[in-house]
């Protein structure tokens, strides 16, 4: 049961780790053709555990839409479940049952995979859209229809884009060079909403200009949840002008921060690589250009953990 491509075929897998430790990983694969997408999950599990993974329309588990790993008597199924307005658990029947497709294979990571259709089958399903869509997961043992899929043994949330503008770039030039602004193993706050501003001294290679060309997420591995969005700024400041190191939350940065407000690069969670068409580019440095920049990451951290350390940022 694999999503993964063979070599040389076009397909493309996106991945998201569900939970902080990237103990439980989803995998997707999009089917434009037939307006499916096949999931892939791998999960560690215990014996007799059940896994359900879904859709709701705000990250709730309530009135979700979860295709649910089981394990049987007659051995391991697929079962579609749909959550009511006080998270009870009911089975989706015949033809509303969408989770089609599936494969298992058991091993130290439980694999399990199926397809869904973008549009809804019936009022309890979800329709799978453009933008932000948000994944809940839920992990326990023993009965589940007819009983709470809520705070079981394990459940958490995340937020991808699932949907995606597939397409080829164009190479770059030899000239080409990356560029990787990140904090470096941040003890993330355990807020469930945090800000953290970090200011960077950027290459000196940029006294002459250049053109950004593509930006795109640089992220902690296990983190792609954490992460839920980023801005890089130049600080357009006079030529000369000192801007101080700030490490910090950014409602408490120095006044001498403000003028760090000119984006170079912007990423959201689920977002693929923003690559500018092969005629254009953002034109940053200069003889007077100046070398210093900021990088605001917002981090979403529902389950307020105290345990995440990071070293995000970007790939410009």
């Amino acid at each position: 049961a694999s999503l993964h491509p063979r070599p040389g075929s076009p397909d493309r897998v996106y991945d998201v780790a569900l939970d902080g430790e990237a103990r439980h990983t989803l995998f997707w694969a999009l089917d434009y053709v037939n307006s499916k997408i096949k999931f892939e999950v791998h999960a560690e599990l215990q014996e007799g555990d059940w896994f359900a993974v879904g859709f709701s329309d705000r990250g709730d588990f309530e009135n979700g839409d979860y295709c649910v790993y089981v394990p049987t008597n007659r051995g391991p199924q697929i079962q579609g479940v749909w959550t009511d307005d006080k998270c009870i658990a009911h089975s989706f029947l015949g033809e509303d049952d969408i989770c089609s497709n599936f494969r298992i294979v058991k091993g130290k990571t439980t694999k399990f995979t199926f397809t869904r259709p973008f549009e809804k089958c019936s009022d309890h399903h979800y329709q799978i859209e453009d933008g932000t869509t948000h994944i809940v997961w839920s992990r326990g043992s023993g009965t589940l229809i007819g009983r709470s899929l809520c705070r079981r043994q394990e459940e958490g949330m995340t937020r991808v884009q699932l949907l995606k503008t597939e397409g080829m770039a164009a190479p770059h030039p030899p000239s080409t060079w990356v560029y990787t602004p990140t904090v470096k193993d941040l003890k993330v706050p355990s807020s469930d909403t945090t800000y953290w501003c970090q200011t960077v001294e950027l290459p000196s290679r940029l006294h002459r200009r250049h053109h950004v060309i593509q930006a795109e997420s640089y992220l902690t591995k296990g983190n792609e949840g954490l992460v839920h969005h980023m801005e890089f700024f130049h600080c357009k400041v006079p030529y000369g002008t000192q801007i101080p190191y700030y490490s910090g939350l950014c409602d408490k940065k120095p006044a001498s921060l403000l003028p760090c407000a000119k984006v170079i690069a912007a990423w959201a969670m689920g977002a693929t690589p923003f690559v500018y068409p092969e005629e254009a580019g953002l034109p940053v440095g200069g003889p007077n250009y100046t070398l210093y920049a900021m990088l605001e990451i917002h981090y979403n951290n529902p389950m307020k953990l105290a345990n995440w350390v990071d070293s995000s940022g970007f790939k410009i």
